[in-house]
């Protein structure tokens, strides 16, 4: 019994910081790759949003981490500290990712892109913040704050045309 209850434990930690963190890179990795497809899936865009990135300090954070976890594989000769960088490694493509579709932050013809795409399905409802913001809400209950360009009465046309309703 106590063979089964180590093995249980190896299996979750194997799974947790092992399978885990790879096939989050793996997917993120197609994702970066396949960045052009998904924003043209969104057909034309509509209204220019401004591309601010709040990313760069995790890129850059996370690429010192990836960085020094080598750098100690190649000074000590240990090469079993590169499972570190299964760690690292799913945070630094993630950010790598926002940093990518915030290049792309908009409002199109089929959804919007506000650090990832979203097509307009996914969105639930939307307010107005204040003369600069909106807040929307996504059917998954994640609420995003969204800049509006001095554009608030073409937005919420756009919002009210693809059936996303006003919140009072």
């Amino acid at each position: 019994m106590e063979r089964i209850v180590y093995f249980l434990i190896l299996l979750f930690f194997a799974a947790r910081f092992l399978v885990y963190p790879i096939v989050r890179s793996i997917i993120s990795t197609v994702k970066l790759i396949a960045i052009k497809r998904s924003v043209a899936k969104l057909g034309d865009k509509l209204i220019e949003m401004p591309a601010v990135s709040k990313m760069k300090s995790a890129i850059i954070w996370n690429g010192l981490m990836i960085a020094s976890i080598v750098a100690l594989c190649i000074v000590n000769g240990l090469y079993a500290y590169l499972i570190a960088l299964f760690v690292v490694l799913p945070g630094f493509l993630d950010a790598l990712l926002i940093d990518a579709y915030t290049k792309f932050n908009g409002i199109y013809k089929n959804g919007i892109i506000m650090g990832g795409p979203m097509l307009w399905e996914q969105l639930f409802s939307w307010k107005v913040l204040d003369e600069h913001h909106f807040s929307i809400l996504t059917n998954d209950g994640i609420r995003f704050d969204m800049p509006s360009a001095n554009n608030e009465d073409a937005i919420k046309n756009i919002f009210l045309e693809n059936g996303i309703k006003e919140e009072i």
